[in-house]
Protein backbone atom coordinates (compact mmCIF):
# COMPACT_ATOMS: atom_id res chain seq x y z
CA UNK A 1 0.00 0.00 0.00
CA UNK A 2 1.43 3.30 -1.06
CA UNK A 3 0.16 6.30 1.30
CA UNK A 4 1.03 9.91 -0.40
CA UNK A 5 0.55 13.00 2.65
CA UNK A 6 0.65 16.56 2.09
CA UNK A 7 -0.63 19.25 3.43
CA UNK A 8 -2.33 22.59 2.15
CA UNK A 9 -2.25 25.76 4.18
CA UNK A 10 -0.10 27.34 6.80
CA UNK A 11 -1.67 26.42 10.09
CA UNK A 12 -1.14 30.28 11.11
CA UNK A 13 -4.15 32.54 11.98
CA UNK A 14 -7.10 32.53 14.09
CA UNK A 15 -9.40 34.94 11.78
CA UNK A 16 -12.25 33.47 9.47
CA UNK A 17 -10.70 31.87 6.41
CA UNK A 18 -7.70 30.52 8.43
CA UNK A 19 -8.42 27.01 6.88
CA UNK A 20 -5.69 24.08 6.79
CA UNK A 21 -5.56 20.79 5.58
CA UNK A 22 -3.68 17.42 5.14
CA UNK A 23 -4.60 14.77 2.99
CA UNK A 24 -3.59 11.67 2.31
CA UNK A 25 -4.02 9.16 -0.62
CA UNK A 26 -3.94 5.23 -0.55
CA UNK A 27 -3.20 3.53 -3.67
CA UNK A 28 -2.47 -0.60 -3.67
CA UNK A 29 0.60 -1.08 -4.76
CA UNK A 30 -0.66 -3.30 -7.85
CA UNK A 31 -3.01 -0.39 -8.91
CA UNK A 32 0.40 2.07 -9.37
CA UNK A 33 1.63 0.90 -12.84
CA UNK A 34 -1.73 1.53 -14.81
CA UNK A 35 -2.24 4.91 -12.61
CA UNK A 36 1.08 6.39 -13.77
CA UNK A 37 0.43 5.85 -17.35
CA UNK A 38 -3.29 6.86 -16.97
CA UNK A 39 -1.80 9.69 -15.52
CA UNK A 40 0.89 10.79 -17.75
CA UNK A 41 -1.63 11.25 -20.14
CA UNK A 42 -3.04 14.02 -18.38
CA UNK A 43 -0.27 15.85 -17.18
CA UNK A 44 0.93 18.01 -19.06
CA UNK A 45 -2.59 19.49 -19.52
CA UNK A 46 -1.91 19.96 -16.08
CA UNK A 47 1.66 21.67 -16.25
CA UNK A 48 1.12 25.54 -15.10
CA UNK A 49 4.42 26.63 -14.16
CA UNK A 50 7.76 24.44 -13.63
CA UNK A 51 8.42 21.07 -13.76
CA UNK A 52 5.55 20.08 -10.82
CA UNK A 53 1.99 20.24 -11.21
CA UNK A 54 0.25 22.47 -8.36
CA UNK A 55 -3.20 22.05 -7.10
CA UNK A 56 -3.41 25.57 -6.44
CA UNK A 57 -2.93 26.65 -9.81
CA UNK A 58 -5.54 24.12 -11.25
CA UNK A 59 -9.01 24.99 -12.13
CA UNK A 60 -12.45 23.26 -11.23
CA UNK A 61 -12.32 21.39 -14.76
CA UNK A 62 -8.73 20.21 -14.29
CA UNK A 63 -8.89 19.24 -10.68
CA UNK A 64 -12.13 17.14 -11.26
CA UNK A 65 -10.44 15.18 -14.27
CA UNK A 66 -7.68 14.15 -11.58
CA UNK A 67 -10.50 12.80 -9.29
CA UNK A 68 -11.96 11.07 -12.57
CA UNK A 69 -8.67 9.66 -12.94
CA UNK A 70 -7.80 8.18 -9.16
CA UNK A 71 -11.75 7.46 -9.00
CA UNK A 72 -10.90 4.12 -10.91
CA UNK A 73 -7.99 3.01 -9.32
CA UNK A 74 -9.57 1.91 -5.84
CA UNK A 75 -7.81 4.70 -3.94
CA UNK A 76 -8.76 5.85 -1.00
CA UNK A 77 -8.97 9.95 -0.26
CA UNK A 78 -8.71 10.82 3.54
CA UNK A 79 -8.69 14.60 5.01
CA UNK A 80 -8.29 16.51 8.31
CA UNK A 81 -9.04 20.08 8.55
CA UNK A 82 -8.01 22.53 11.10
CA UNK A 83 -10.36 25.71 11.02
CA UNK A 84 -8.32 28.18 13.41
CA UNK A 85 -10.89 30.60 13.01
CA UNK A 86 -12.77 27.66 15.99
CA UNK A 87 -9.38 28.49 18.06
CA UNK A 88 -7.59 31.22 20.12
CA UNK A 89 -3.46 31.47 20.23
CA UNK A 90 -4.02 31.38 24.19
CA UNK A 91 -5.59 27.74 23.49
CA UNK A 92 -3.72 26.20 21.58
CA UNK A 93 -0.74 27.24 24.01
CA UNK A 94 -2.24 25.44 26.61
CA UNK A 95 -2.93 22.47 24.53
CA UNK A 96 0.65 22.06 23.47
CA UNK A 97 2.13 22.82 27.76
CA UNK A 98 -0.81 20.07 28.68
CA UNK A 99 0.42 17.36 26.06
CA UNK A 100 4.03 17.88 26.91
CA UNK A 101 3.13 17.28 30.53
CA UNK A 102 1.03 13.91 29.94
CA UNK A 103 3.90 12.66 28.16
CA UNK A 104 6.28 13.81 30.63
CA UNK A 105 4.14 12.20 33.40
CA UNK A 106 4.23 9.18 31.11
CA UNK A 107 8.11 8.71 31.36
CA UNK A 108 8.50 6.63 34.52
CA UNK A 109 6.54 3.91 32.88
CA UNK A 110 8.27 4.22 29.93
CA UNK A 111 10.92 1.40 28.49
CA UNK A 112 14.59 2.01 29.92
CA UNK A 113 15.86 1.63 26.16
CA UNK A 114 13.17 4.49 24.91
CA UNK A 115 13.10 6.72 28.02
CA UNK A 116 15.12 8.85 27.33
CA UNK A 117 14.32 9.25 23.70
CA UNK A 118 10.27 9.88 24.65
CA UNK A 119 11.90 12.20 27.15
CA UNK A 120 13.46 14.11 24.73
CA UNK A 121 10.89 13.89 21.93
CA UNK A 122 8.17 15.33 24.81
CA UNK A 123 10.23 18.05 25.49
CA UNK A 124 10.46 18.85 21.87
CA UNK A 125 6.96 19.96 22.20
CA UNK A 126 7.18 23.28 23.95
CA UNK A 127 10.25 24.49 21.59
CA UNK A 128 8.31 23.64 18.15
CA UNK A 129 6.50 26.55 16.82
CA UNK A 130 2.11 26.45 17.23
CA UNK A 131 1.51 26.13 13.44
CA UNK A 132 4.02 23.14 12.95
CA UNK A 133 2.48 21.68 16.28
CA UNK A 134 -0.92 21.43 15.01
CA UNK A 135 0.37 20.08 11.81
CA UNK A 136 1.65 17.25 13.53
CA UNK A 137 -1.33 17.03 15.27
CA UNK A 138 -3.27 16.43 12.25
CA UNK A 139 -1.20 14.66 10.70
CA UNK A 140 -1.28 12.12 13.55
CA UNK A 141 -5.30 12.35 13.16
CA UNK A 142 -5.60 11.65 9.61
CA UNK A 143 -2.96 8.56 9.89
CA UNK A 144 -4.95 7.29 12.30
CA UNK A 145 -8.37 7.14 10.34
CA UNK A 146 -6.26 5.99 7.29
CA UNK A 147 -4.90 2.78 9.01
CA UNK A 148 -8.28 1.85 10.02
CA UNK A 149 -10.34 2.58 7.06
CA UNK A 150 -7.65 1.08 4.56
CA UNK A 151 -7.45 -2.06 6.40
CA UNK A 152 -11.10 -2.84 6.63
CA UNK A 153 -11.79 -1.89 3.09
CA UNK A 154 -8.94 -3.64 1.57
CA UNK A 155 -9.17 -6.78 4.18
CA UNK A 156 -12.55 -7.48 1.66
CA UNK A 157 -10.74 -7.16 -1.59
CA UNK A 158 -7.00 -6.85 -2.20
CA UNK A 159 -5.92 -8.22 1.36
CA UNK A 160 -2.78 -8.80 0.03
CA UNK A 161 -1.88 -5.13 -0.34
CA UNK A 162 -2.30 -4.70 3.09
CA UNK A 163 1.00 -6.45 3.93
CA UNK A 164 2.83 -3.07 3.87
CA UNK A 165 2.34 0.76 4.55
CA UNK A 166 4.62 2.67 2.22
CA UNK A 167 4.43 6.21 4.16
CA UNK A 168 5.49 9.31 1.38
CA UNK A 169 5.14 12.71 3.38
CA UNK A 170 5.99 15.97 1.44
CA UNK A 171 9.16 17.63 2.51
CA UNK A 172 10.04 20.87 2.27
CA UNK A 173 14.04 20.87 2.39
CA UNK A 174 15.82 18.75 -0.76
CA UNK A 175 18.63 18.92 0.78
CA UNK A 176 18.00 17.15 4.67
CA UNK A 177 15.31 15.71 6.56
CA UNK A 178 14.58 18.66 9.06
CA UNK A 179 14.40 18.31 12.64
CA UNK A 180 10.76 18.52 12.90
CA UNK A 181 10.24 16.18 10.75
CA UNK A 182 12.81 13.41 12.67
CA UNK A 183 10.64 13.92 15.68
CA UNK A 184 7.35 13.64 14.08
CA UNK A 185 8.32 9.97 12.25
CA UNK A 186 9.09 9.15 16.05
CA UNK A 187 6.32 10.80 18.31
CA UNK A 188 4.16 9.33 15.42
CA UNK A 189 4.52 5.98 17.13
CA UNK A 190 2.97 6.88 20.31
CA UNK A 191 0.35 8.86 18.83
CA UNK A 192 -0.90 6.50 17.15
CA UNK A 193 -0.93 4.15 19.89
CA UNK A 194 -2.79 6.40 21.91
CA UNK A 195 -5.04 7.21 19.26
CA UNK A 196 -5.85 3.37 18.71
CA UNK A 197 -6.49 2.97 22.57
CA UNK A 198 -8.95 5.79 22.22
CA UNK A 199 -10.83 4.86 18.81
CA UNK A 200 -9.73 1.68 17.55
CA UNK A 201 -9.89 0.23 14.18
CA UNK A 202 -13.23 -1.07 13.76
CA UNK A 203 -13.03 -4.74 12.83
CA UNK A 204 -15.87 -7.18 12.88
CA UNK A 205 -16.00 -10.72 14.17
CA UNK A 206 -15.57 -12.57 10.70
CA UNK A 207 -18.07 -15.19 12.82
CA UNK A 208 -20.49 -13.05 12.75
CA UNK A 209 -20.95 -13.18 8.56
CA UNK A 210 -18.16 -10.86 6.84
CA UNK A 211 -15.62 -12.18 4.93
CA UNK A 212 -12.42 -10.54 6.27
CA UNK A 213 -9.19 -11.42 5.44
CA UNK A 214 -6.32 -9.57 8.21
CA UNK A 215 -3.87 -12.24 7.19
CA UNK A 216 -1.58 -10.03 5.32
CA UNK A 217 -1.71 -7.13 7.54
CA UNK A 218 -1.53 -9.07 11.04
CA UNK A 219 1.75 -11.18 9.91
CA UNK A 220 3.58 -7.37 9.13
CA UNK A 221 2.26 -5.50 11.62
CA UNK A 222 1.51 -7.57 14.62
CA UNK A 223 4.25 -7.98 17.59
CA UNK A 224 5.26 -7.88 21.49
CA UNK A 225 4.67 -4.64 23.34
CA UNK A 226 5.92 -4.92 26.88
CA UNK A 227 3.45 -8.29 27.46
CA UNK A 228 0.95 -7.69 25.35
CA UNK A 229 0.47 -9.03 21.77
CA UNK A 230 -1.28 -6.31 18.76
CA UNK A 231 -0.39 -4.15 16.17
CA UNK A 232 2.75 -2.25 16.64
CA UNK A 233 2.85 1.48 15.63
CA UNK A 234 6.66 0.58 14.88
CA UNK A 235 5.59 -1.83 12.15
CA UNK A 236 3.11 -0.16 10.90
CA UNK A 237 5.92 3.07 10.14
CA UNK A 238 8.57 0.53 9.26
CA UNK A 239 8.30 2.27 5.18
CA UNK A 240 8.09 6.04 6.52
CA UNK A 241 10.25 9.11 4.97
CA UNK A 242 9.59 12.62 3.54
CA UNK A 243 10.01 13.51 -0.32
CA UNK A 244 10.98 16.71 -2.18
CA UNK A 245 10.77 14.64 -5.86
CA UNK A 246 8.75 15.19 -7.85
CA UNK A 247 6.32 12.40 -7.53
CA UNK A 248 3.38 11.42 -9.20
CA UNK A 249 1.45 10.58 -5.86
CA UNK A 250 2.02 13.54 -4.26
CA UNK A 251 0.53 15.54 -7.04
CA UNK A 252 -2.41 13.76 -6.80
CA UNK A 253 -2.60 14.21 -2.94
CA UNK A 254 -1.41 17.97 -3.56
CA UNK A 255 -4.64 18.55 -6.08
CA UNK A 256 -6.90 17.07 -3.91
CA UNK A 257 -5.87 18.61 -0.61
CA UNK A 258 -5.42 22.01 -2.19
CA UNK A 259 -8.94 21.27 -3.34
CA UNK A 260 -10.53 20.76 -0.25
CA UNK A 261 -9.15 23.62 1.22
CA UNK A 262 -9.96 26.04 -1.63
CA UNK A 263 -13.44 24.68 -1.19
CA UNK A 264 -14.15 25.43 2.58
CA UNK A 265 -12.61 28.76 1.72
CA UNK A 266 -14.76 29.29 -0.54
CA UNK A 267 -12.57 29.70 -3.49
CA UNK A 268 -13.23 26.74 -5.70
CA UNK A 269 -16.32 25.73 -8.14
CA UNK A 270 -18.55 23.50 -7.38
CA UNK A 271 -17.58 21.10 -10.45
CA UNK A 272 -14.08 21.46 -8.92
CA UNK A 273 -15.04 19.43 -5.35
CA UNK A 274 -18.49 17.54 -6.58
CA UNK A 275 -16.81 14.39 -7.03
CA UNK A 276 -14.46 14.38 -4.25
CA UNK A 277 -16.23 12.55 -2.28
CA UNK A 278 -16.63 9.23 -4.07
CA UNK A 279 -12.88 8.91 -3.12
CA UNK A 280 -13.47 8.73 0.62
CA UNK A 281 -15.52 5.78 2.48
CA UNK A 282 -19.01 6.25 3.35
CA UNK A 283 -19.11 6.79 6.94
CA UNK A 284 -22.36 8.24 9.44
CA UNK A 285 -20.39 11.52 9.67
CA UNK A 286 -18.93 14.05 7.69
CA UNK A 287 -16.00 12.51 5.09
CA UNK A 288 -13.85 15.70 6.20
CA UNK A 289 -13.04 15.51 10.08
CA UNK A 290 -12.59 19.04 11.78
CA UNK A 291 -10.79 18.31 15.20
CA UNK A 292 -10.75 21.01 18.01
CA UNK A 293 -7.04 20.83 19.49
CA UNK A 294 -8.07 23.32 22.69
CA UNK A 295 -10.78 23.44 25.27
CA UNK A 296 -14.40 24.46 24.78
CA UNK A 297 -17.70 24.09 23.35
CA UNK A 298 -17.84 22.61 19.79
CA UNK A 299 -18.82 25.20 17.35
CA UNK A 300 -18.46 23.89 14.05
CA UNK A 301 -21.82 23.38 13.42
CA UNK A 302 -21.80 27.79 12.91
CA UNK A 303 -19.24 27.71 10.41
CA UNK A 304 -19.88 28.97 7.19
CA UNK A 305 -18.89 25.84 5.09
CA UNK A 306 -21.04 23.68 6.56
CA UNK A 307 -23.49 23.77 3.82
CA UNK A 308 -21.01 22.39 1.14
CA UNK A 309 -19.98 19.86 3.69
CA UNK A 310 -23.11 18.37 4.09
CA UNK A 311 -23.84 18.30 0.31
CA UNK A 312 -20.77 17.13 -0.98
CA UNK A 313 -19.03 15.20 2.02
CA UNK A 314 -21.80 13.43 4.11
CA UNK A 315 -23.10 10.72 1.64
CA UNK A 316 -22.09 8.74 -2.02
CA UNK A 317 -18.72 7.86 -0.77
CA UNK A 318 -17.09 4.28 -1.44
CA UNK A 319 -19.26 1.79 0.56
CA UNK A 320 -16.85 0.31 3.16
CA UNK A 321 -18.13 -3.24 2.65
CA UNK A 322 -18.85 -5.55 -0.42
CA UNK A 323 -22.47 -6.13 -1.63
CA UNK A 324 -21.81 -9.73 0.01
CA UNK A 325 -20.31 -8.51 3.18
CA UNK A 326 -23.24 -5.96 3.53
CA UNK A 327 -25.86 -8.50 3.17
CA UNK A 328 -24.77 -10.63 5.47
CA UNK A 329 -24.11 -7.64 8.00
CA UNK A 330 -27.90 -7.01 7.53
Amino acid sequence: MQVFIDESGTFTGYQPGSISVVGALAIPDGNMPRLRKKYARIRKGLLTDGDEVKGRDLNAAQINRGVRLIKDRDAIFEVTALDLALHTAAGVAAYQQQLAAEMQALLPQMPDAIRERVAAASNYILQIPAQLFLQALVTFDLMHRVIGHTTLFFSQRKPETLGKFNWVIDGKNPQKVTNWENWLEFYARGALASLSARDPAPRPDPKEGPFLDFTYFDKAHTGKIGDIEGVDPALLLKHFRFSSDIDMGLELVDILSNAIRRTLRGGLDRAGWINVHKLMIDRNETYIKFPIFQGGPDVLQNAAYGAIVNEGFRNGGRPMFTRRNQFLLD
